[in-house]
């Protein structure tokens, strides 16, 4: 614990339940396709039964975690601050990053029930999210440790968080230790109707603290209220921030100032899941910048890692990653 970390991830801690539905079972439980909207978890329950087990796969998950998970395999140190019950899930969800090197900076919390999130792909490939958030939802400011943060060269928050007070301010209290040890703070604008529920807190958090900030473009789109491309990196690149862009099978844009990098596609095989595609792309993106490389090939290296996780199930790479590297990119990793 007295360590320092390259990289420290807070988030939600939830084990990805995995399934197969039709676009008519989204319509049955009035469920917007490719957004995340939050349950009790009985309602959860309900859901998973009409399903039914067969099918179903559940893999450790959350959108901090799997970044973090990303950032680790490639070879970088990291740490991850969410909360997880002394059950089945948690203690697995635990295993999962330790696997990788990653030191999980929170006991395992008695007598309760780790997050789980019911992610339904229809045939399309598109991801829809239900969570039932239980202990995950439940980081204080106390759990952010102000001698850990002040180590570590790098924070990356999650913008879910900010659907509870306690976890807002949890997050709040390690951006302000990590600027005033001048550590870069990264941010996941997470979802659009996460940024409709936040919007002048994240504004506030982009503007007075952030370094980086990760979104895709419907959710740039949301934050800023416009409506072009065009327009919308326009404003971008008028404000003093490194923007990662993402456009999902057409790949990225890059922004930081008057640069702008276009990013294309890795397309590795048929798209099979959507899941953990912009946690992989932030993962790899971070672990370059954190590495050395320049913003262009740090897009690169994050467009590659999406582009391998939408190939199967699941929010995190089945390959061996220093492959994918070596055959795809035409310059050394780290």
């Amino acid at each position: 614990m007295e360590d320092n970390y390259r990289l420290i991830g807070i988030g939600n801690a939830l084990s990805d339940i995995v399934v197969d539905v039709s676009d008519s079972f989204l319509h049955r439980y009035d469920l917007i396709k490719g957004t995340m909207l939050l349950f009790d978890e009985y309602m959860l329950q309900e859901m998973l039964q009409a399903l039914g087990t067969e099918g179903l796969e559940v893999f450790p998950g959350g959108s901090c975690g799997n970044a973090i998970a990303v950032f680790a395999n490639l070879g970088g140190k990291g740490g991850f601050i969410g909360k997880v019950g002394d059950d089945d899930h948690g203690r697995k969800y635990r295993a999962s990053l330790e696997t990788f090197g990653i030191q999980f900076l929170c006991p395992l919390t008695e007598n309760a029930v780790s997050g789980s999130c019911m992610v339904m792909v229809t045939p399309d490939a598109q991801r829809t999210m239900a969570t039932a958030l239980g202990v995950a939802a439940n980081i204080q400011p106390s759990d952010i440790d102000e001698n850990i943060i002040k180590k570590a060269s790098a924070i990356y928050l999650e913008g879910y968080l900010y659907d509870k007070d306690d976890a807002k301010a949890a997050l709040e209290k390690a951006a302000k230790i990590a600027r005033q040890n001048n550590a870069e703070i990264s941010l996941s604008l997470s979802d659009i109707f996460c940024i409709e529920r936040h919007r002048d807190d994240f504004l506030k958090l982009i503007n007075e603290s952030c370094d980086i900030v990760f979104g895709n473009e419907h959710e740039f789109y949301t934050l800023y209220d416009v409506t072009s491309r065009d327009e919308i990196i326009s404003h971008l690149q008028s404000l003093n921030k490194i923007f990662c862009f993402t456009l999902g099978a057409d790949g990225a844009i890059i922004i930081k100032g008057k640069e702008k990098y276009v990013i294309p596609p890795y397309h590795l095989g048929g798209t099979s899941d959507t899941t953990g595609a912009g946690d992989n792309f932030a993962g790899g993106f971070l672990y370059g910048f954190h590495h050395d490389l320049t913003l262009e090939q740090s897009g690169h290296l994050g467009s590659l890692l999406a582009g391998d996780v939408v190939t199967h199930h699941g929010p995190r790479s089945v390959n061996n990653v220093q492959e994918l590297i070596q055959k795809h990119l035409d310059f050394q990793v780290p």
